[in-house]
C-alpha cells in the first residue's frame, strides 16, 4: 500500500505541488511548512527499497519519503517560474562536493559497496533538500511558514513523547523515531528557533507567541523524557541561550513577560523531574561508556589503516567481520552484528579517511560561522533567527562527540533544512537593514 501511495504522490502529487508553488506565494509557504514538518514524519512516510533492516549501520536501504517529494516540487517550481533566481552552487557546495568525493572513493574500496550506496543516495537527497530551502527563501513565500513548520513539529513530537511516557509508561521515550537518543538531537536543532520567534516576531499574535513558548517548554520536557543526559543539558542550554539573546539584543515587553513565565515554568518542571534525572545519572551503566571507548579505538585503527576509510556506512560491517578491529571489543562481543562508533567525527574518519573528517569539520564550521557572525554583529529578527539556528547547530555538533545520530535520516534532513534557512537568512540580511520587516517567519523577499 505504501508503494502505491508513494507512486501516486510521485506521479500526481509532485506536479500538483509544483504547479501550486509556481502560481501562489501562499501555497509555497504551506509547502515550506510541510517540508519542515515532514522531517518529523520521516519514519512513518518512508519507502525503503532493497531493505536490510538487520544491518546496524545508519542506512539500511534506498529510502525516499515525503520530505523528498516536497523538495522536488519546490525545485521544479523554482526552476520553471524563477530561473533567474537560481544559483546552482549555493554556499558551501564546493566543500560538500569534496566530502561526497571522499565518500565515493571510500565506497569503491568498501567490503560492502551496497551499504555505501545507501548512504550516498541519502546524502544526495539531503543536498536536494538544502538546495530547495535556499531557493524557496530566495524567491519568497507568504505566511508564517517557517514558524508553522517548527511549531507543528514541536507539538507533534511533544504529543508522542508524553503519550509514550504517561500512557505507555516507557522509561526512555523515542518520540517518532526508533531510538530515544535521536529525539534530543532532532529537536535541539529547532528548539531555539521556536523560542526566538515566540519572543520576538511582531507578526505573531500574542496567542501564537504563547503557543511558541509552550511548545519550547514541551520540547524540553520531551528531551527530559528520553533521559539522554547530554541531550537534556543541551535542550536547556539552547533554550536559555535563545532567551538570553532575545533579552540582550531584541528587548521588549513581550520578551520580558515570556522570559519570566518561561523561567518559572522551567524551574518548576526541573524541580519535579530532578529526582528521576539524578537517578538516571547515577544508574547509567558503565558498560555504555566502555563500549564507546572500544568503538572509538576501533574507529581510530580503521582510519590509521585506510587512507579513505573502510567505506561509508561500512563501520559496522568492518567491526563485525575483521578481527583486527573487533578482537579487543569485550562489552558487546556477544552481539551478532556490531554497532556504530558513538562519535560522529571518529566515525567519519573511520569510514572515509582522516581527510574527510577535516572536510566535514570545515563544512560544519562554515555553516555555523555564516549564521553566528551576522547574529552577533547585527540586530533584528533575521539576526536573532540566525543566532537560534547557530545555537541549534552547536547543540548538534557537541552531541556528535558522544553520538553518531547525525547520520540518522530525520536528523540529517533537519540539519539540511536549518542550513538552508541559515543561508537564505544570511542572504536576506545582506540586502536589508535590521529595521525592515522580518522575512523568515513572514514573507522572504
Amino acid at each position: 500500500m505504501k508503494y502505491l501511495v508513494f507512486g501516486l504522490m510521485l506521479v500526481a502529487g509532485v506536479p500538483l505541488m509544483a504547479w501550486l508553488a509556481m502560481n501562489s506565494a501562499k501555497a509555497r509557504g504551506w509547502l515550506v511548512t510541510l517540508l519542515i514538518f515532514s522531517t518529523a514524519l520521516s519514519n512513518s512516510t518512508k519507502i525503503n527499497f532493497v531493505s536490510m533492516e538487520w544491518y546496524r549501520g545508519p542506512d539500511r536501504g534506498f529510502e525516499f519519503n515525503l520530505t523528498d517529494l516536497v523538495a522536488w516540487a519546490l525545485i521544479i517550481a523554482v526552476a520553471a517560474r524563477y530561473p533567474d533566481k537560481i544559483r546552482w552552487a549555493p554556499y558551501n557546495t564546493g566543500w560538500l562536493a569534496a566530502l561526497y568525493c571522499f565518500a565515493l572513493i571510500s565506497a569503491a574500496g568498501a567490503s560492502q559497496p551496497l551499504y555505501a550506496a545507501f548512504s550516498l543516495l541519502k546524502w544526495a537527497r539531503g543536498f536536494v533538500i538544502f538546495w530547495s530551502v535556499v531557493h524557496v527563501m530566495r524567491v519568497g513565500f507568504e505566511g508564517p511558514a517557517v514558524w508553522r513548520g517548527f511549531i507543528i513539529s514541536a507539538f507533534y513530537v511533544v504529543f508522542l513523547a508524553l503519550k509514550q511516557k504517561y500512557l505507555y509508561h516507557m522509561y526512555r521515550v523515542p518520540g517518532p523515531f526508533d531510538h530515544s537518543n535521536t529525539l534530543p538531537l532532532f529537536i535541539n536543532q529547532f528548539l531555539p528557533v521556536v523560542v526566538l520567534l515566540g519572543l520576538c516576531d511582531p507578526v505573531l499574535s500574542p496567542r501564537s507567541a504563547a503557543a511558541s513558548v509552550l511548545a519550547a517548554l514541551g520540547l524540553i520536557a520531551a528531551s527530559q523524557a528520553t533521559f539522554s543526559r547530554l541531550g537534556m543539558l543541551l535542550s536547556i542550554g539552547t533554550f536559555m541561550g535563545a532567551i538570553a539573546y532575545a533579552n540582550i539584543r531584541l528587548p521588549g515587553k513581550r520578551v520580558r513577560i515570556a522570559t519570566t513565565a518561561a523561567i518559572i515554568l522551567v524551574c518548576i518542571g526541573g524541580a519535579l523531574a530532578a529526582k528521576s534525572i539524578m537517578e538516571r545519572v547515577k544508574s547509567a551503566p558503565e558498560s555504555s561508556e566502555e563500549a564507546r571507548d572500544e568503538f572509538n579505538m576501533a574507529a581510530k585503527r580503521m582510519a590509521d589503516d585506510h587512507m579513505f576509510g573502510v567505506g561509508v556506512n561500512n563501520f559496522s560491517e568492518a567491526l563485525t567481520k575483521e578481527s583486527r578491529y573487533s578482537g579487543f571489543v569485550s562489552v558487546m562481543q556477544d552481539e551478532e552484528q556490531a554497532g556504530v562508533c558513538h562519535h560522529i567525527y571518529n566515525l567519519t574518519a573511520a569510514e572515509m579517511g582522516t581527510g574527510a573528517k577535516y572536510i566535514f569539520a570545515v563544512i560544519l564550521i562554515r555553516f555555523l560561522g555564516l549564521a553566528l557572525i551576522p547574529a552577533l554583529l547585527k540586530r533584528g529578527l533575521e539576526a536573532g533567527l540566525l543566532f537560534a539556528l547557530a545555537a541549534g547547530a552547536v547543540a548538534l555538533h557537541v552531541s556528535g562527540f558522544y553520538e553518531w545520530v547525525f547520520r540518522i535520516t530525520p536528523v540529517t534532513f533537519m540539519y539540511a533544512v536549518c542550513s538552508g534557512l541559515a543561508v537564505g537568512l544570511a542572504e536576506q540580511l545582506k540586502g536589508r537593514s535590521a529595521d525592515c520587516p522580518p522575512a523568515a517567519a513572514g514573507a522572504p523577499a
